[in-house]
């Protein structure tokens, strides 16, 4: 099942299972470039798992850069063996496809917009204008939050009909 998720969804690179003070086990690894990278992603998924205890005390959708340019999006989901020890269900996505998807293929418009993690662009439009011009509307930020998300999206509408309906 895993194998045919990972296959059919272009954003899910990796699925596997934890349990407190164990290295997660792949049923799909991730694939990162370098053994540091695989490294760095399962000491991650370690120190969120590290407490679980009998209920979920850790943020479970965060994420984790392996490298500069290649943002991951980690979501754990507490699950409970028939004996009642807990155990982390992990699943791996690749963050800038996601975005990418979501803002290009499903809003269909051309928003000029961009999303931050703190100061870090995670994605940004095409249209974006790092500086705009003196007839654009100022931008207009929202905060996000999801678990250990703290996300801004800013948009920039312009003076369009985009602008009326933000």
């Amino acid at each position: 099942l895993a194998k045919s998720a990972v296959a059919h969804t272009r954003h899910l690179l990796g699925v596997g299972f934890t349990q407190p003070r164990e290295p997660p086990v792949w049923w799909v690894a991730p694939s990162p470039a370098a053994v540091a990278e695989r490294s760095r992603l399962e000491r991650a998924i370690s120190q969120r798992a590290q407490s679980v205890r009998q209920t979920w005390h850790v943020p479970s959708t965060f994420t984790v850069s392996i490298q500069p340019t290649r943002p991951l999006l980690l979501m754990l989901e507490l699950l409970r063996d028939a004996a009642g020890r807990p155990g982390v269900i992990i699943g791996v996505f690749d963050l800038s496809t996601l975005l990418k998807d979501f803002f290009e293929l499903i809003l269909q418009q051309p928003y000029s917009v961009q999303l931050l993690d703190g100061t870090h662009a995670l994605y940004q439009s095409p249209q974006w204008q790092a500086a705009p011009d003196a007839n654009a509307l100022q931008a207009i930020e929202h905060d996000l939050r999801l678990d250990a998300l703290h996300w801004t999206l800013r948009m920039q509408p312009g003076f369009t009909h985009t602008a009326q309906t933000v």
